[in-house]
């Protein structure tokens, strides 16, 4: 299978999805090709392959897209330099997988150009829009024209397939969450980063941007609340972080507070097994996109969850958007923006060593089963292969279906059955 990936839902990201791209890779019988935008003004400037882990694999090819109006907060105005299709005409796909919204400019460009020139390619698109809403001309149109021409949708979960069909997509789904690099985010992982912290245990944890959408100020005021005290180890940087610094003094709490900045990701392992708890405080908020209009925004994922998963650390997150789905029986969530609830959440967990063991084992074994990107993996390409030749997984179905009929002949009852291993 000759498989294309266009990288454009989260500029700059080549790094944080090579275990994905890894992982595909090791299957034999798929020839993998990444295409990854940079900005147009800086694509000749370095190699690509210098952005990833030195430990990786470098089993597929990985070729810049430059673009231009590259920018994260307008990802849909993002349109693609006429590279891309020499690109794709020397890759000559059996399957496009478009890791960008069906509104974005740069997937109408790929679905359009593969369309006219890769007619026997099928196109796959990644879904992370999970709260509905209508923008303004042209996205309209261009999110109807591209969705009329999908050949599957892969929604990150059931309120990301929703808004995709209430946008008109009529195509097949599958649900694919993202994932985690089980092999780097382990329990067993200590490094040196850490070994100049101290902080008063339990230690109480957060990983990632200070934006308005992360509500890091409601964690200092429940970690002010909590009758016991505890430490607080604040991992990351961004724009509100001022404000944060400024509430942890007002609250006396300063020398239980460790702001270690922004770190790279291969070193947040170190800091995740440093804490005992990880918390994400989101929150739904509207963006301004080009300053003209806003946009919804709910946690399409929180990914920082399933990575805390696999250092085997309880999880707390809000009810903001995917958090609840995530979680599962690996955490608490509380609602959404109610500081008292998440002081509650904190010091039950503070209180009660065995609870938080018990979660964090349940959240090892959910990361590893549902989350690890060797298992999104496989999933992905089992479905893509039910594209390009429909006839096995027919014969597969009717296999199960006839030993579904033995169980029922056997023990005249039903038996715990389904086709497909995908995560419900």
């Amino acid at each position: 299978m000759k498989l294309a990936i266009l990288n454009s839902t989260a500029p700059g990201t080549a790094a944080l999805l090579s275990p994905f791209f890894d992982a595909l890779a090791d299957f034999a019988e798929v020839e993998l090709t990444v295409l990854e935008q940079v900005p147009f003004s800086r694509y000749r400037q370095a190699p690509l392959d210098a952005t990833r882990p030195s430990h990786a694999p470098r089993c597929y090819r990985l070729e810049p897209l430059p673009t231009r109006f590259y920018n994260r907060r307008h990802a849909c105005a993002q349109v693609l330099s006429g590279h891309f299709r020499s690109l794709l005409v020397e890759a000559n796909p059996d399957v496009i997988y478009i890791l960008g919204e069906p509104g974005y400019l740069s997937t109408y460009q790929v679905v359009r150009f593969a369309r006219r020139r890769l007619g026997k390619a099928k196109i796959c698109l990644f879904a992370a829009q999970n709260v509905y809403q209508q923008f303004p001309p042209p996205f309209p149109s261009v999110e109807r024209w591209v969705l009329a021409r999908v050949d599957h949708a892969f929604p990150i979960g059931q309120d990301h397939a929703d808004v995709l069909r209430r946008k008109g997509y009529r195509g097949a789904t599958t649900h694919l969450p993202l994932g985690v690099d089980t092999a780097i985010f382990t329990p067993e992982r200590h490094g040196a980063p850490t070994r100049g912290i101290d902080l008063p245990r339990p230690v109480v944890g957060y990983v990632g941007e200070f934006l308005p959408t992360r509500d890091v100020p409601s964690l200092i005021e429940a970690v002010a609340l909590c009758r016991r005290p505890v430490g607080l180890l604040l991992v990351g940087d961004g724009c509100t972080r001022p404000e944060v610094e400024c509430l942890s003094r007002k609250h006396g709490l300063a020398d239980r507070v460790k702001f270690a900045g922004r770190i790279a990701h291969a070193q947040i392992p170190d800091y995740m097994n440093y804490m005992d708890m990880l918390v994400l405080p989101s929150k739904a908020i509207q963006n301004r996109c080009f300053g003209i209009f806003r946009i919804a925004n709910a946690e399409q994922f929180g990914r920082v969850l399933v990575e805390a998963m696999a250092c085997g650390k309880p999880v707390i997150g809000s009810s903001c958007g995917e958090i609840p789905n995530v979680i599962g029986n690996a955490g608490k969530v509380y609602p959404e923006g109610d500081t008292g609830a998440l002081a509650a959440a904190i010091e039950g967990l503070c209180a009660d060593q065995g609870l938080r063991t018990r979660l964090g084992r349940a959240g090892l074994a959910r990361a590893r089963a549902r989350y690890d990107w060797r298992v999104i993996a496989a999933q992905l390409l089992s479905t893509m292969r039910g594209l390009l030749d429909p006839a096995p997984s027919m014969r597969q179905r009717r296999k199960g279906s006839l030993r579904r009929a033995r169980d029922i002949a056997a023990t005249g009852a039903l038996t715990p059955w389904r086709t497909g291993s995908l995560p419900q």
